[in-house]
């Protein structure tokens, strides 16, 4: 129940860092009622590099398209969101070799609510997916 107090507080959620396949560690951040900076009827969700135990040994910046799937309690994909990264992308600052200042590379409209909420209890389950482009 705290987690779900929290969300409707409007504050962000982060989720548990995890490291890709070729050693980069990420974090997620949902935010359940828009961005932060002002409510709306979507949840946003974004990804951003954090400091690694192999981050001295693995290529930088984090090349690789990035997709998001919001998942409802029965396993159907109600939300996809592909995010693609290069050198010359806006995207690729939060996926430099930390530590960095930015916050995360994402979207605002990750899941509209704007229809009544899809998820039952209000739980769902956000899928990522990391396709590395060759280095």
């Amino acid at each position: 129940m705290k987690k779900k107090q929290k969300a409707k507080n409007d504050c962000d959620y982060l989720t548990r860092c995890f490291y890709t396949s070729r050693g980069h560690k990420l974090e997620i951040v949902l935010f359940p009622n828009g961005n932060g900076l002002r409510r709306n009827k979507n949840m946003a969700i974004f990804a951003r590099t954090v400091q690694g135990s192999f981050d001295d040994t693995i290529n930088w910046p984090m090349k690789a398209m990035i997709e998001f799937y919001a998942l409802d309690r029965s396993g159907n994909r109600r939300s996809y969101t592909l995010f693609d990264i290069d050198e010359t992308a806006d995207s690729t600052k939060s996926f430099v070799k930390p530590p960095h200042t930015t916050n995360g590379y994402g979207t605002d409209h990750f899941v509209s609510l704007s229809n009544g909420n899809p998820y039952p209890n209000d739980t769902f389950t956000v899928e990522v997916m990391i396709k590395y482009k060759d280095n």
